[in-house]
């Protein structure tokens, strides 16, 4: 049998969107699938950028190796609003409409993609309150923007620092 169940939201994965924390989620989902767990990686990035034969690629090659991919961010086009707010929301949005599919909730600060998950907890509002949450550290936004040359985002750094740092 299955040794639990882990949700990992992400806003990189291999496969559709690269990079430090792409490669630190993907092997911790590859890792975690082998002992048995069961592994549901939200990809919570709104991005049309690669093909859908692309997409659908990345997920069924994750599936084979006992990875179920979700594209949250894609999942929803009936909401609109700032980049980080919206896939911070849509990701939180599944977990609410998917209660009993993960046991803990991982999720990295940057972006602040667990923002809405971390603030229902506080709250105690969270539709899934057996759900334990754990947040890994890669480095902000700030950090990110200053060391890599990264665009601003349009919805302005303070929030997204904001988000980042609430959700942690």
């Amino acid at each position: 049998g299955r040794a639990g169940s882990v949700c990992l939201l992400t806003k990189e994965f291999y496969g559709l969107a690269g990079g430090g924390i792409g490669t630190a989620v993907t092997n911790l989902a590859l890792l975690l699938a082998s002992h048995h767990i069961d592994v549901t990686v939200l990809y919570a990035t709104r991005d049309l950028s690669l093909p859908p034969a692309e997409r659908a690629f990345a997920v069924s090659s994750f599936f084979q190796r006992g990875v179920d991919l979700v594209l949250v961010a894609n999942e929803r086009w009936d909401v609109t609003g700032p980049q980080p707010l919206l896939e911070s929301w849509l990701a939180y949005d599944w977990l609410a409409n998917n209660p009993s599919r993960c046991d803990v909730v991982h999720y990295h600060e940057w972006g602040g993609v667990g923002f809405h998950v971390a603030a229902a907890k506080r709250a105690g509002v969270l539709h899934f309150p057996h759900v334990r949450l754990l947040a890994t550290l890669h480095g902000g936004w700030r950090w990110a923007r200053e060391n890599q040359m990264l665009p601003e985002w349009s919805a302005g750094p303070a929030l997204i620092e904001h988000m980042e740092r609430s959700s942690v």
